[in-house]
């Protein structure tokens, strides 16, 4: 199996999504992911080092407690800002990183999904709406969708929160032909 589909699976596991999303905001013990994600320690040994191998957890500290050393773990480099550009070299050098995030953002949008269509199972308008296309575009074209996009979001992001907001996922790719 490649890299790739090692990290797909890991990071769209029920339990490894739940972990990164419990250390996403502040480092925590095994046991205090265990609590938060109610699932007992012991299940969770194996997946910790899994995330760790993949650089999608981090340890973030080490305290000893007698002869007792506890780990804690953080997912917030995952999580550190809205949005990831990456382009060029940077490409190269944080391919991992990226597709992590990526991925990350792809298994959020599909559980705002199940979750809307759980809650809407009896409503009358559907609040769900999922559109997913491929187009293709010149580059002055490309260039001005990312910007239209980047300026847009931006905007967005100076408003107050009204408790009625809707989750976006963006995500885009450019494909250039010599």
């Amino acid at each position: 199996m490649s890299d790739l589909n090692q990290l797909t699976k890991l990071l769209f596991d029920e339990t490894g999504h739940k972990i990164l999303t419990a250390t996403s905001k502040e480092s925590k013990t095994t046991k205090e992911i265990a609590k938060a994600i109610g699932v007992p320690a012991s299940n969770l040994y194996y997946k910790i080092n899994k995330l760790v191998g993949a650089d999608a957890l981090r340890l973030t500290e080490q305290t000893q407690q007698g002869n007792l050393i506890e780990n804690y773990y953080s997912s917030g480099h995952l999580f550190e800002g809205d949005g990831v550009l990456i382009q060029g070299e940077n490409l190269k050098k944080n391919m991992n990183l990226f597709t992590q995030h990526y991925l990350l953002k792809q298994k959020q949008m599909l559980k705002l999904l199940e979750k809307s269509i759980d809650e809407d199972a009896n409503a009358k308008e559907d609040r769900v709406k999922f559109l997913l296309t491929s187009v293709s575009l010149s580059s002055t074209d490309w260039d001005e969708l990312n910007e239209l996009i980047s300026d847009f979001l931006e905007s967005k992001h100076m408003e107050e929160p009204t408790g009625n907001e809707i989750e976006v996922v963006v995500a885009s790719a450019q494909k250039k032909f010599l």
